[in-house]
């Protein structure tokens, strides 16, 4: 393997790795130097152990990474240049006038000083500090930097790296500005016209306004973001989710202003539109009280209001739409810098896990009405009716073989079928005009039937289909609003909970794959055939080894048949 290697002087095998180029540019924004490739002792001399081992060590090594690039504060907050030419301008240029004018007010009314004598000494401290300035005057512009980055909770420093570099400039920009401030004062006192408005100041520092900086024809958010689409989908990205990221990207257009050249975008605008985010409701556009309002208004308008926002992890996925659409951008040479990378919130992902059912549970809720005899109408009430369409062939289906929801509502009658006198679920994204899809290419499986299955009678359910002349296994499901299969089932199956008195948070149909899975390890599958049970890929680099699919059918079957939950459907 090629990430175990010797360390001269040592006996011991190493695991070794270079260190991602996205990791590396965080890291060497954070601590001003590039990092080391990562490296670890494997604590054995043993070639074929150290090769069993590295899978773990590397596996770890990569969550860390993981866990690098999700967490928000793993970025410095480092800002743009035209961030820090706008705080200098209130904060130094114009807070300076204001200190000044109050001096010159206190002096001339405890001195009677001439004015024109103290216009001449304010304009030789100006020369001083624009020629040679002296090291109190340097040391005063250090101090007054320092000032700037704490009030807008930068993390720039002296030192190497961007945050140095940033420092320097940022001092460099304090002393102009100062300068300038010194200059229109002394010009004010001597009777010229200084124009000391923040946007002219703002201006003679250096900084563009967004008038100036618009896009190029054929440049613009919308433009680009065609090309982007048109790129991905080439790649494979699925179209839904693209239409989904247009709309994050439309309403991010008009919140920094469509004309804007994509090289203006800033990590202030970044910021302001993740606030934003946060202060509106679920589906926001949907709701009448802010109708025709765009992101901004919507926003002050809702927090007004004091309604309930919209989660975390929704503001994310938004997040994280833009900063894919700015990553492309730079791959593709239209800026230089993904300003969306790292204000990804942090999230404790085990609070927002689906729970597991318990055995107690799983007893209670297939003993329920639904599964045993319900009233004709009502599910959840008991009576004399047998549910046998997708109200009851999912949820088991589900618990047997721990696939998705969506994956199982969207199987054909064709999809479930016999390979060596094995019933299996052949979980695929053939799409024959049926919007058919999988979560990614790991999702393309074959499942073992379990025998309780094939016990409650899903073969005579799937043959009575066939000879019906239906096509797809359960004909009375469609898809969701964004071509979802499990939003139909998902709805019905929350409602069916809280209406037996089961509702927990988190619970839900998704629920029975953690269940399968927690199954499958109390019966000692091993992990690889677990992964190909569950569609999860092998991001190992013994993975990448090979044509074989992990785990063969006969293995499969055998995880499958080893799965009892307690002899919940024994015979």
């Amino acid at each position: 393997m090629p990430y175990v290697v010797k360390r001269p002087g040592s006996s011991s095998w190493y695991y070794r790795e270079a260190v991602p180029a996205d990791i590396g540019a965080i890291l060497t924004a954070r601590n001003g130097r590039k990092p080391p490739d990562a490296m670890q002792s494997l604590r054995t001399t043993d070639w074929r152990e150290a090769n069993r081992r590295v899978i773990a060590v590397r596996a770890r090594q990569h969550e860390e990474w993981d866990e690098i690039r999700s967490c928000s504060s793993s970025l410095p907050n480092i800002p743009s240049p035209s961030a820090m030419i706008e705080a200098v301008t209130s904060h130094v240029h114009q807070g300076f006038l204001r200190v000044q004018r109050k001096k010159l007010r206190e002096e001339l009314a405890a001195s009677g000083t001439n004015l024109t004598d103290l216009a001449i000494q304010r304009r030789n401290k100006r020369a001083q500090v624009a020629l040679l300035p002296s090291p109190n005057d340097m040391r005063e512009m250090e101090q007054l930097a320092a000032a700037v980055s704490r009030n807008q909770s930068w993390d720039v420093a002296p030192g190497n790296g961007v945050q140095g570099e940033r420092w320097n400039e940022l001092v460099a920009l304090v002393t102009k500005a100062v300068q300038l401030a010194r200059s229109d004062l002394a010009d004010l006192m001597d009777g010229k016209d200084a124009n000391t408005e923040q946007e002219a100041v703002f201006e003679r520092l250096g900084g563009k306004r967004a008038s100036e900086v618009s896009a190029a024809p054929g440049e613009s958010i919308k433009s680009l973001f065609d090309l982007y689409e048109r790129d991905q989908l080439r790649v494979g990205k699925r179209a839904d989710t693209l239409a989904t990221e247009r709309k994050i990207i439309d309403h991010f257009g008009r919140f920094v202003g469509d004309a804007i050249a994509v090289t203006a975008i800033s990590r202030t605008h970044i910021r302001d539109f993740k606030r934003a985010l946060s202060e509106v409701p679920h589906r926001w556009t949907t709701r009448d009280e802010l109708a025709g309002m765009q992101l901004a208004d919507a926003a002050r308008t809702w927090t007004a209001m004091g309604g309930e926002t919209r989660s975390a992890r929704t503001v994310n996925r938004e997040v994280s739409a833009v900063s894919a659409f700015l990553a492309w951008l730079k791959d593709n040479a239209y800026i230089e810098e993904n300003v969306a990378v790292g204000f990804r919130s942090r999230i404790d992902k085990a609070k927002h896990k689906f729970p597991p059912y318990t055995d107690v549970q799983l007893k209670d809720l297939f003993s329920s009405p639904l599964f045993v005899g319900c009233h004709a109408k009502k599910e959840h009430q008991p009576g004399n009716e047998k549910i046998r369409d997708w109200r009851y062939w999912l949820p088991l289906c589900a618990l047997y073989s721990g696939a998705r929801a969506g994956e199982v509502a969207q199987l054909e009658v064709a999809d479930v079928r016999q390979i060596e006198d094995v019933w299996v679920f052949d979980f695929n994204d053939r799409d024959e005009g049926t919007g058919k899809k999988l979560k990614n290419s790991s999702s393309r499986r074959l499942v073992p039937i379990h025998d309780a299955l094939i016990a409650l009678g899903l073969i005579e359910y799937v043959q009575r289909q066939s000879r019906s002349g239906e096509t797809r296994l359960f004909s009375n499901l469609q898809p969701g609003p964004r071509g979802n299969w499990s939003y139909q089932p998902s709805k019905f199956w929350a409602r069916y909970l809280d209406r037996i008195g089961m509702k927990r948070p988190g619970l839900g149909l998704h629920s029975f794959r953690h269940t399968f899975a927690d199954e499958c390890r109390r019966s000692g599958v091993e992990e690889g055939v677990l992964k190909a049970l569950l569609g999860h890929a092998d991001h190992s680099q013994t993975g990448h080894y090979g044509t074989l699919a992990l785990g063969n059918l006969q293995q499969r079957q055998e995880a499958i048949k080893s799965i009892c939950y307690g002899g919940l459907h024994a015979p």
